[in-house]
Formats: C-alpha cells, structure tokens, sequence
C-alpha cells in the first residue's frame, strides 16, 4: 500500500478536527510503503517486524483515523490537539518538541 506522508500542511476532515493517531508507523527506506501496529506498541516492534522483512531502517511516526503517516512533529500537534496525550507526571516531566509513543499509551 502506497501511503503519501503529509509534508507542511495540517488537514482537517469534513468535520473541521484535527485527525487523531491511532497508531505508531514506520515509513521504509524509499518513503512509499508504510508499516504500522496498533496501540500499545512501539516503534521498535514495527522495526523488529520490518527487519523480519529485510528492511532494516525507516522514518518514524504516526498513522491517523483518516489513514495518512505522519512525522513525530505533526503527530504532537494532532495529540495535543486532540487531548491524546498523557499528562504529565511531575512538574519536570518534558514531552519535547516531537511525538513519541510513551506520550500516548
């Protein structure tokens, strides 16, 4: 499946929301197939299951409920959007300026 990952832009559906992730994904090396699993994993076990495949690196990030990767940037801004991400657990407690799975589950 050829997945197109966004680039600069932030599409919303017909509804006007910010598309929620629903789970972690890896782009392979050329950036045209997608690999993803459900929540609770991690990006390690995609790449575990891709180096299964002969694929040994990819960019990381985030599959949404409209179908589209996005990077671990745009992914904090549909999180956070959405209330998706876990709060804090102490007031040094840092989320960064990038999405990663321990932020959501």
């Amino acid at each position: 499946m050829k997945i197109e990952p966004i680039k600069n832009n932030y599409p919303r559906d017909t509804n006007n929301r910010h598309p929620k992730i629903v789970s972690v994904a890896v782009l392979d090396v050329n950036q045209i197939n997608m690999h993803s699993l459900p929540a609770p994993n991690r990006h390690h076990h995609v790449l575990r299951d891709m180096s299964a495949e002969g694929i040994i690196s990819g960019k990381e990030g985030f599959l949404t409920d409209m179908g589209t990767f996005v990077d671990r940037k745009v992914g904090l801004i549909y999180a956070l959007t959405n209330k998706q991400v876990k709060p804090k657990r102490d007031e040094h407690s840092y989320w960064g300026l990038e999405l990663f799975s321990e932020d959501l589950w």
